[in-house]
């Protein structure tokens, strides 16, 4: 599923994922995972079931088996760029226009925090990560508050949540 807020299209970027097409998720799995029994493993299907697919003899993979396979692509996407907090660059615009670079370090994440977004990441999508990176913040410390309230519409699909002086756009790298 590809991001539908801001913030989440941002994080997407920042795993430079595109949009997931069965054929390239089967091709991307089985080059990590070395061997199709291995990526049959990886997402949780049998090995026949596997071999269809690459065949292109299932037209459709049943919604739940397609829904692994996301989350097994995604696994993969955050072993080979985990975020990286030091190298975390997150560039704004706010309601006025106004630009502003915000810097990993700033945001007190530790480790926990890190992880806590990508497993968002991983299970559920962009969004998840992007509800997840906005929600650390308030674990994260005082004088904290300025950026959750600064990014909380960001994680949002619609209208932005936080005001004019709040980020309506966002790009992130790391």
């Amino acid at each position: 599923m590809s991001a539908r807020s801001p913030l989440g299209k941002a994080i997407e970027a920042g795993y430079r994922a595109e949009p997931i097409i069965l054929a390239d998720v089967l091709e991307e799995i089985e080059r990590q995972a070395g061997s199709g029994r291995k990526a049959a493993a990886l997402i949780g299907i049998g090995e026949t079931t596997w071999r269809r697919w690459k065949k292109g003899a299932t037209a459709r993979p049943k919604a739940a088996n397609l829904a692994k396979a996301q989350v097994a692509v995604r696994a993969v996407r955050v072993q080979n760029r985990p975020i990286r907090i030091d190298e975390l660059r997150i560039n704004t615009t706010d309601g006025n226009g106004r630009q502003r670079k915000l810097f990993g370090p700033q945001f007190g994440f530790t480790d926990a925090h890190v992880s806590t977004i990508q497993s968002a990441y991983v299970e559920a999508g962009p969004d998840a990560a992007a509800r997840a990176l906005v929600e650390e913040l308030n674990h994260t410390g005082p004088g904290i508050n300025f950026y959750h309230d600064y990014l909380d519409g960001l994680q949002y699909d619609g209208a932005d949540e936080a005001g004019e002086y709040g980020a309506v756009a966002a790009q992130v790298k790391w």
